[in-house]
């Protein structure tokens, strides 16, 4: 998977792994990612999206499986500070770990069903909407099918 350096518009090869006991010391004293206590995240799964070539995280999600309604929650999203707006560094980060929860529901057959309430701005919500084709859904946007399908292969560059 790769995300895109806006200063040199290269793609960059990143990975997605699960976030250790030592990430979430780490995750705990960076300014990066103080807007949420992901140290509260520790019960649930926790992923991190980094650079191959580096160890500093730039993204992190935390999911909760909902396997009595076959689907799962994203109940955080962050991109580090640094990444975030016009002036960001790298893109495709909060794509990358969307496309990485859609593909996670397909593996669990359930047939890409992604949702996740949102937490901040109203801004934050247009993206969701208009950049990842999330729809509503009482209080919750998701995504499912086809556009979860759309989004792995966007962003993960894999064909589910």
């Amino acid at each position: 998977m790769f995300i895109l350096d806006t200063k040199t518009n290269q793609k960059v090869e990143a990975v997605i792994e699960r976030v250790t006991l030592e990430d979430f010391k780490r995750i705990k004293n960076d300014k990066r990612f103080i807007e949420f206590d992901w140290d509260k995240e520790r019960l649930n799964e926790v992923y991190k999206l980094r650079l191959v070539s580096s160890n500093q995280v730039l993204g992190l999600v935390s999911l909760i499986d909902q396997p009595r309604e076959f689907w799962i929650k994203i109940n955080l999203l962050q991109v580090s500070k640094e990444n975030e707006g016009q002036n960001k560094r790298y893109d495709y980060i909060a794509g990358c770990l969307l496309a990485h929860t859609c593909n996670k529901s397909f593996i669990m057959k359930y047939k890409g069903m992604v949702g996740l309430e949102p937490k901040r701005k109203q801004e934050v919500i247009g993206i969701y909407t208009q950049k990842y084709g999330m729809k509503w859904f009482g209080i919750h946007l998701y995504t499912a099918g086809e556009n979860s399908k759309w989004l792995i292969k966007k962003y993960l560059n894999k064909i589910v």
